[in-house]
């Protein structure tokens, strides 16, 4: 099991990325398990702020850099907040 990868598949599967699910799975390849970062993120310039979170929270989280400062997440509204926070928990503690 490859823990980065399931972390960065659900912060994709949240719904409050359906809209741009299919956009994302373009730049990503599930074979290799990689992601196109510098063309997602640019694809990602003209979402909503909170998408683009999004999409920063998953690359900070598959990358262990500091993308996405965490006060950040305060656009994102309050069942996506809680979503998000128990994919950190299993990210970081199991």
């Amino acid at each position: 099991m490859d823990k980065e990868w399931d972390t960065l598949q659900a912060i994709f599967a949240l719904p409050a990325l359906a809209n741009q699910r299919q956009a994302i799975m373009a730049y990503v390849d599930p074979f290799r398990r990689s992601v196109n970062w510098p063309d997602l993120d640019a694809a990602a310039a003209s979402w909503s702020h909170g998408e683009r979170v999004l999409v920063r929270l998953a690359q900070t989280l598959w990358s262990a850099t500091d993308l996405l400062a965490l006060d950040e997440l305060r656009v994102l509204d309050p069942d996506t907040a809680q979503q998000v926070l128990t994919i950190i928990q299993r990210c970081y503690w199991g």
